[in-house]
């Protein structure tokens, strides 16, 4: 999972994961990826996330929240 509001910057994080083999998914801010995690039936094995994204939940806080509820996730 990638957590980038600049498009330029996601786009390329998601072509670096993407050219490792992993199946990518991408948001523009943390709101609606702790939305998806939360939601999801798939597993998510990484997070890297922007410290300030837009939004209620800043970068930081959102891996922070990732760590809590899913520590099996890198991030």
């Amino acid at each position: 999972m990638v957590v980038e509001d600049d498009p330029t910057l996601r786009l390329l994080m998601v072509e670096i994961v993407s050219e490792l083999g992993a199946t990518v998914r991408h948001f523009d801010s943390a709101d609606d990826a702790i939305t998806y995690l939360l939601q999801a039936h798939e597993k998510c094995r990484m997070v890297i996330a922007d410290h300030g994204v837009p939004g209620q939940i800043q970068g930081t806080e959102f891996v922070g929240m990732v760590k809590g509820r899913w520590p099996s996730i890198e991030a």
